[in-house]
């Protein structure tokens, strides 16, 4: 499952490796703009958020939040975590990209960070590993990037 799929990129890539993919998108210009963009792609398109993700049910073996979770309020995030550990199968993984800089109320973009990500995982017996910090490719000063794994044991 990709969680706030965007243009459908990533979600894409995993189809044609073979995998069903689901992609969630809040934004209905986004959402339309990767159907346009990947008519026949197999992935299953859905226009929902976090942190209720609603139209979708059952497990995914791997859930895929890229520069996503910026985008969830803070008082939202301990919900939506809980949210993408109930769409995890047992013993699937998450993967999260977490954009570390400041943020902007006006784009609905808030500061995060590993720490605070790592923590509500804990608390839902998720297991973490970092997978490291890479510049922004962009060159925005004060930002950089950082992916974080969740794994569900049960």
């Amino acid at each position: 499952m990709d969680i706030g799929a965007g243009t459908g990129r990533d979600a894409v890539a995993l189809a044609a490796l073979g995998h069903r993919v689901t992609a969630a998108e809040p934004s209905s210009k986004m959402l339309r703009l990767a159907k346009a963009l990947h008519p026949g792609s197999g992935v299953v398109w859905v226009s929902d958020a976090l942190p209720t993700i609603r139209k979708v049910g059952g497990t995914y073996d791997v859930v895929l939040l890229s520069a996503v979770w910026m985008h969830v309020p803070p008082a939202d995030r301990s919900a939506a975590l809980s949210r993408i550990v109930d769409l995890t199968s047992p013993g699937g993984s998450v993967f999260v990209t977490l954009r570390l800089g400041p943020g902007s109320v006006d784009r609905a973009m808030w500061s995060v960070s590993a720490e605070e990500l790592i923590r509500l995982a804990a608390a839902r017996g998720m297991t973490t590993s970092d997978l490291g910090k890479r510049p922004d490719l962009l060159r925005r000063d004060g930002v950089s990037w950082q992916t974080v794994r969740l794994s569900r044991k049960d």
